[in-house]
């Protein structure tokens, strides 16, 4: 569902699987694939949540924390586009953690 643009259907089998899967590696990738849905929806707080929520779960997963320094990245331009530069700092801070 995920890869057809059925977010909504896509989050529904997550959450599901969420309640069915006690492997704490498997719950980082279903944590993880819930993040990319809220990122490519636009609700980047929510996908960070997710992202960090499955790093907790697995510390390897580089590619949460390629997303979620994607985002603060993108955050933090927005910000400077706004003038908000000490705001922008921040997030450009973050990102490069």
């Amino acid at each position: 569902a995920q890869s057809e643009g059925e977010y909504a259907e896509a989050l529904e089998n997550y959450y599901e699987a969420l309640q069915l899967e006690e492997d704490p590696y498997d719950r980082s990738y279903i944590l993880y694939n819930i993040g990319l849905i809220y990122s490519s929806n636009g609700e980047y707080m929510q996908a960070l949540e997710y992202y960090h929520q499955a790093l907790e779960l697995n510390v390897n997963l580089p590619q949460a924390l390629n997303n979620i320094a994607v985002i603060y990245h993108y955050q933090g331009v927005k910000a400077s586009q706004k003038q908000n530069l000490e705001i922008a700092k921040g997030l450009f801070d973050k990102a490069a953690e």
